[in-house]
């Protein structure tokens, strides 16, 4: 009996953010169509605004590959306007979201796919963390555990890029500005009443390029500010929040 689960019931569209992210993009596409076969999938790229050769190489992977685009800005809007824009655009059931960073483990989504059959949003916790204790394990913890009391979610691992959830029409009514792509899950479960389920994922470390992450300060301070915002009802996530500040201080 074939394990997997029906290309019908899989159908879905893997959304990576990348920028100036060539040397892990090269590993990971080809990595991408040899883990997941068995599946009826598409893939969409976000160049945000890349100086590297990102761009010829997504050119090049659109050229040669089946159910392979790309969505390439000229320059750097942020991981919050790209994900919007491409919610108007992606019309499979389903979406997963990962980095081009390749420290999401590919290998893992085909054992996450199958609870998409029961819940409408997986949301993943890297246990075992690859990353720096200062710069980012310390900082990710205060701020799980900020997000666990103040909106009463019990999950692990807010910001985690490997998502899978059910692509409703509902989602792509919220405006995600600058930096408010964090509070995806809080979206997806308190304002959409998504059901959900956490599931442990590996975590890899980075074999090239580097972490494109704000100072430790300036994190703090746009993600206390947004915080405030929208505990205290001056964040609408269906309108526009031009604030000069999020704009200078959260990517």
């Amino acid at each position: 009996m074939n394990s997997h689960p029906s290309s019908q019931d899989i159908n879905f569209t893997l959304l990576i953010f990348a920028y100036n992210e060539i040397n892990n993009l090269e590993k990971l596409i080809p990595l991408i169509y040899s883990t997941l076969n068995h599946y009826s999938f598409s893939i969409v790229v976000i160049n945000d605004g890349s100086t590297d050769e990102t761009l010829l190489l997504l050119q090049k992977f659109e050229s040669t590959l089946s159910n392979f685009a790309y969505i390439s800005y000229p320059q750097n809007m942020g991981k919050s306007f790209t994900f919007m824009k491409s919610l108007i655009t992606i019309d499979t059931p389903y979406i997963i979201t990962i980095d081009a960073d390749l420290s999401d483990n590919i290998a893992e989504i085909p054992t996450l796919l199958p609870y998409l059959q029961q819940y409408d949003y997986i949301a993943t916790w890297r246990y075992d963390r690859q990353d720096s204790l200062l710069l980012k394990l310390i900082p990710t913890f205060s701020a799980n555990k900020f997000m666990n009391i103040i909106y009463k979610l019990p999950l692990h691992d807010f910001n985690c890029s490997l998502k899978l959830f059910k692509n409703k029409k509902e989602l792509k009514t919220f405006f995600f500005d600058t930096g408010s792509h964090r509070f995806l899950s809080y979206i997806l479960i308190k304002l959409l009443n998504y059901s959900f389920l956490e599931i442990k994922t590996s975590h890899l470390k980075r074999s090239s390029g580097k972490s494109k992450y704000n100072s430790i300060h300036k994190r703090l301070i746009s993600f206390l500010y947004l915080n405030y915002l929208v505990i205290f009802k001056k964040y609408d996530f269906k309108k526009p929040y031009s604030k000069t500040f999020l704009s200078s201080h959260i990517n």
